[in-house]
């Protein structure tokens, strides 16, 4: 399984901003930090879904 993140993988971190636009974009900001191993398409989906 893989052990980098997006962000590793994509090489292009992105900053930390103070306030987030959206549940939507804080969601996705933390899911690119999360190893692919650790990932749970369905749940996240759920979770993004849901918003």
């Amino acid at each position: 399984m893989e052990t980098k993140s997006i962000e590793q993988l994509e090489k292009d971190v992105w900053k930390n901003p103070s306030e987030f636009q959206s549940d939507l974009v804080e969601k996705c900001y933390s899911y690119r930090k999360i190893s692919i191993s650790e990932l749970n398409f369905q749940s996240k989906l759920e979770d993004i879904i849901s918003i």
